[in-house]
């Protein structure tokens, strides 16, 4: 039987809590998204990812993948002037 989910990593709940993390919830949710559901939305992918890598990042490590997500968001491959 799977066990039930344990959370968000302690790590991930100190940085979701911080003025930054909701600027980037905000951005990320551009003008059409609400930046609370999209914190939420992130708050739940992020806590996949230490399984998912068999260790809990540690705070620094969220922000370089939340750093990377805006990257995706603000500049999505594929809009170039080249089409690549």
């Amino acid at each position: 039987m799977p066990s039930a989910p344990a959370g968000p990593p302690p790590s991930l709940v100190r940085v979701a809590r911080t003025e930054r993390f909701r600027r980037t919830a905000a951005a990320l949710a551009g003008p059409d998204r609400d930046p609370g559901e999209v914190a939420r939305a992130l708050v739940d992918l992020l806590s996949q990812v230490g399984p998912a890598v068999g260790a809990e990042p540690a705070e620094g490590d969220w922000w370089r993948i939340l750093d990377a997500l805006l990257l995706v968001r603000l500049h999505p491959a594929g809009v170039t002037e080249e089409g690549n």
